[in-house]
């Protein structure tokens, strides 16, 4: 699939210069930063500025009003209408019934149906509310979640809970939670998603639906350890990690994305074990395995938990039988250097984030590997069951690993270390197979060291 990403502020702010000549050095920041790469807000504001106008000293807030007021008077009808419509990440506009959508967002505004219809068609001749079939939604979710945000802050999260949520649809709901979902730092809507968890049938896995899948992980990117705790309990049961069941898929999604805070990564990584130690050899349907594997490579990781809190959790799967098998997996993508792949999505409500950790200089590169050629020592030796596979998951990645000029001594070390507790076959065909393809063609950088190890192994 793909996702639509923001453009750089460095763009925006030469577009900017192209489309308003009129505009200042200074302003053309201010609106970059203010809109956050959204090219469609930066271009509205804009519009909206006066000739010799400093936006400096506006707060964002003041920024918004100008940006939703545009070259038009202020409105306190209009601006009631849209905090209301901003509620629903969309929002059937035709539909007038006295327990419609409509209706129901124009009570909350304080307005007649017929006042809404009215502010929905305003609202579109200025851009900020569009239009599919009857739906209608305003757009971008920049300027909804803002006004969704004031909204919710005019009334307390008992309101929303007791008086708000009973009325609406199940389609409705599902709506007004998506929305939530994108309102992470405010306390209001962490009142309402912690207190809608606690509540069935979102306390319970095993009664949720396809869209209450969607309503749990909208809730969950507000309230993540609340959402753990649940998964928690219900993972007590097999039923919820069974392969057999469809749904596991989503969790494992859920789960691996609630991984990128270290807090919650150590929660995470033993709630994916449990998935994966129940799945078949060659198991492919979006194997909890696979999902654990990516968060322990080195870059592209999904998650910024450091390489010893990662260490620790493998460090505990090698000691136990059961998974020590997925242990030494780990270990083997945590030794990868290149062919790195990500499959999982970088959207979690209105969270920003990276690709997860990733070392800055070569010598965060060369403590990664480090860390990792300790466990390789400590469960490589062959009184450790694990010997077998820990060696292999080394061997594979040696000609890789070599390519890190700093980590040649490293690699030269570990090789001579397992060669002297027992002949290290693995290690020296793959020495032989880097002479063959990586120093055929005359290059000389290191091959005097590797030929050396080739002969010792």
């Amino acid at each position: 699939c793909y996702r639509m990403e923001g453009a750089s502020l460095e763009m925006l702010r030469n577009l900017l210069r192209r489309e308003f000549t009129n505009l200042s050095y200074e302003n053309i920041l201010k609106i970059a930063e203010f809109s956050d790469g959204n090219a469609r807000i930066a271009f509205a504001l804009a519009g909206a500025v006066d000739a010799g106008e400093e936006l400096q000293r506006l707060r964002n807030s003041d920024l918004f009003d100008r940006l939703f007021k545009q070259s038009h008077e202020h409105s306190d009808t209009l601006l009631e209408a849209a905090k209301a419509f901003s509620l629903l990440y969309s929002f059937d506009g035709e539909d007038t019934a006295e327990n419609g959508e409509l209706s129901i967002l124009a009570n909350e505004a304080g307005l007649s149906v017929r006042d809404s219809l009215r502010a929905v068609s305003e609202l579109q001749k200025r851009g900020l509310v569009q239009s599919r079939g009857k739906w209608r939604a305003v757009l971008p979710h920049a300027i909804a979640n803002e006004l969704a945000t004031r909204m919710l802050a005019d009334c307390p999260a008992d309101y929303w809970l007791q008086q708000f949520i009973p009325k609406c649809s199940t389609r409705m709901r599902k709506s007004f939670i998506r929305r939530i979902g994108y309102l992470h730092d405010l306390s209001g809507a962490q009142k309402i998603a912690s207190a809608l968890l606690a509540l069935e049938p979102f306390s319970r896995p095993e009664l949720h639906t396809s869209d209450l899948r969607e309503e749990f992980r909208s809730l969950a990117t507000v309230c993540p350890a609340d959402a753990l705790r649940i998964l928690e309990i219900a993972a007590e049961s097999a039923e919820l990690v069974a392969c057999s069941n469809q749904r596991r898929s989503h969790y494992i999604d859920l789960l691996s994305q609630i991984a990128y805070w270290p807090e919650h990564f150590d929660k995470c990584a033993h709630l994916l074990v449990r998935f994966a130690i129940v799945e078949p050899e060659h198991h492919n349907d979006r194997p909890a395995s696979r999902a654990l594997e990516q968060l322990f490579t080195i870059v592209l990781s999904g998650t910024l938990a450091g390489a010893r809190q990662r260490l620790v959790v493998v460090r505990t799967l090698l000691n136990d039988p059961e998974t020590s098998q997925l242990g030494c997996e780990l270990v083997r993508a945590a030794l990868k250097s290149n062919h790195f792949a990500s499959f999982r999505s970088g959207d979690f409500g209105a969270h920003k984030r990276t690709s997860g950790w990733r070392p800055e200089n070569p010598d965060q590169t060369k403590e990664w590997y480090q860390t990792w050629f300790k466990i390789l020592s400590d469960f490589g030796h062959s009184s450790r069951t694990t010997s077998d596979e820990i060696r292999n998951g080394f061997a594979e990645n040696l000609r890789s690993l070599w390519h890190i000029k700093e980590l040649r001594g490293d690699v030269a070390k570990l090789c001579r270390f397992f060669h002297a507790d027992k002949p290290f076959i693995d290690g020296w065909l793959g020495f032989k197979r880097s002479l063959y393809y990586d120093y055929r063609k005359g290059e000389t950088d290191g091959r005097s060291d590797i030929e050396e190890l080739e002969k010792d192994l």
